[in-house]
């Protein structure tokens, strides 16, 4: 039930995000409650868009590695937590990331 209402919400904050484009923060929000009622791909979706707004924004980068981790998109994985090295050589969670 509760699980039913979540992803009616995703959708229809889905609808409020996408009229106000250019809010990161909904986008963000989306993300979050799109990953959390399992809807991974919407999620990708959701932080494509945020990264389209914030393209630096290191949390939505490592969030979308560890999604595309989770579906088995292992190349595009090892894309973004390349950009993420790059961006933070020091950072030894992405550099031991498997």
């Amino acid at each position: 039930e509760i699980e039913g209402k979540k992803k009616k919400a995703l959708q229809l904050f889905l609808m409020a995000a996408t009229l106000s484009k250019r809010d990161e923060g909904h986008w963000r929000r989306l993300a979050s409650l799109a990953t959390e009622v399992g809807e991974s791909e919407q999620a990708l979706f959701c932080l494509g868009k945020l990264l389209a707004l914030a393209p630096d924004d290191e949390d939505a980068l490592w969030e979308q590695a560890q999604l595309h981790v989770q579906l088995g998109h292992h190349r595009k994985a090892s894309s973004v937590l390349a950009s993420l090295l790059h961006s933070r050589p020091g950072n030894v969670e992405v550099a031991h990331h498997p």
